[in-house]
């Protein structure tokens, strides 16, 4: 995806609602408006291209968060995050079920969602529910790889230089306000770009041999796909 398109798509998804409801809705004072908190939280993350399924990374996510309250069930929120992801696999799927082969991405991320409130609060139910959606931008910061060349005909080891350090992805969740300013959420972010891709294997047909033995053939892509368990406190 192109920088313009990206722009014209953050502008459609987030900016153009925006405009159409400052119309119709009462004006906020300041400290209506701006909300400010801090977000912690675990990742479980894994990738595609890999050859290996599950959330078996495990990692951290935290930093800061930016709200815009637009009205009574609709908001803006902006992050900075240091996020952790990456992919945790045996090193031969033959031989090993010991997941001891660990790669670790330290990323930068900066998420642009639009929250929607679910429900209003009551006294019987004072749980507030939020639906999240949007996109983020991650920029690489650091890698860490944790494996045994010898036993491998592959390694990550081999790539990292070719790694893209920039990533797209989209990001949905649903949170809940168990107590006043305190939330609790669950995310699922997935990369819409690749940050590695072999342009001399991509898109051409696999051989016969590497059909039944994945692991000896090059890495053609990865992925990265990961899941956030998540506490966020407003501070004001």
């Amino acid at each position: 995806m192109s920088t313009i398109n990206l722009f014209i798509l953050l502008f459609a998804v987030f900016v153009l609602p925006f405009q159409i409801e400052a119309q119709s809705r009462k004006r906020f004072s300041p400290k209506q408006r701006f909300e400010a908190g801090l977000i912690l939280g675990v990742t479980a993350g894994q990738m595609d291209g890999d050859d290996f399924t599950g959330y078996d990374k495990l990692g951290i996510i935290g930093g800061v968060q930016g709200v815009v309250l637009l009205n009574r069930h609709l908001n803006l929120a902006m992050e900075l995050l240091y996020a952790q992801r990456g992919t945790k696999v045996e090193h031969d799927s033959n031989f090993s079920s010991t997941k001891d082969r660990i790669m670790q991405l330290n990323f930068a991320e900066v998420p642009f969602l639009l929250q929607i409130q679910l429900n209003e609060p009551t006294v019987e139910r004072k749980t507030v529910l939020t639906l999240e959606t949007g996109l983020s931008y991650g920029r690489l910061l650091s890698t860490q790889i944790e494996e045994q060349p010898n036993r491998l005909q592959r390694t990550f080891t081999d790539i990292q230089d070719d790694f893209r350090t920039s990533e797209i992805s989209a990001v949905i969740g649903l949170s809940a306000e168990i107590v006043s300013k305190l939330n609790l959420g669950f995310r699922s972010t997935t990369a819409l770009s690749r940050f590695y891709k072999n342009e001399e294997l991509f898109g051409k047909p696999i051989t016969n041999a590497n059909v039944f033995s994945p692991q000896s053939r090059p890495y053609t892509f990865l992925r990265n796909y990961y899941l956030t368990f998540y506490a966020s406190y407003t501070l004001y």
